[in-house]
């Protein structure tokens, strides 16, 4: 595994799937067998065969369904879905990702199926916002971002009137002074007011 490692940090890409093909000729552990088709799934992204990638990725998900890789796997895979153009399956595959996450990662996830969501289904896209916001659980950060995304979409919908009650809400919150600022300037384009900034270079 390890020197098909080197071999593809090289970009000797054939030889590198040679090397990680080779585990399965010596019958190597379901860890080491997990490892070695990830490899390879990432060798035929970067060729840009995206079909063989996934199904490389697909193969772990059917034939090693008890691995730790899972999330990796499941992300992976998304990626190559959306390469695709198939969001849905994208968007579908990322969530399945979720529970295999860390606590920490679990909304980053989320948030990245929110953005492949605003795609295909805005208003999901806009659901899964509100249940990032509405988590008492989830940072002020996270909060916040999912706050500035919604009312960002919501904007590009031509629901004004939504976008500007989220940007007043990231006014009131206790988020950094950069996105509050950001939301100030949004909601002044909103209202058609002159902002602070333009006034000060008149």
């Amino acid at each position: 595994l390890k020197i098909g490692m080197i071999y593809e940090d090289r970009e000797l890409f054939d030889t590198a799937i040679s090397w990680y093909d080779s585990s399965f000729v010596i019958q190597a552990s379901d860890d080491l067998s997990v490892r070695s088709l990830m490899g390879i799934g990432r060798i035929f992204k970067k060729l840009n065969r995206w079909l063989e990638s996934g199904v490389t990725y697909e193969r772990i998900l059917i034939d090693y369904p008890e691995t730790p890789h899972m999330k990796d796997t499941y992300l992976a895979l998304s990626e190559i879905y959306h390469l695709e153009g198939r969001l849905k399956d994208s968007a579908l595959t990322a969530e399945k990702a979720i529970p295999y996450a860390a606590d920490t990662e679990k909304i980053d996830i989320l948030m990245n199926v929110a953005g492949i969501y605003e795609e295909i289904e805005q208003d999901h896209a806009l659901q899964l916002y509100t249940i990032i916001f509405n988590n008492n659980r989830n940072s002020t950060a996270q909060k916040t971002d999912a706050l500035n995304k919604y009312g960002d979409l919501a904007l590009r919908i031509g629901d004004s009137e939504s976008a500007a009650k989220v940007y007043a809400e990231v006014i009131n919150t206790d988020a950094d002074s950069i996105l509050v600022s950001l939301a100030r300037e949004k909601l002044y384009v909103i209202e058609g007011d002159v902002s602070p900034d333009a006034e000060l270079s008149e």
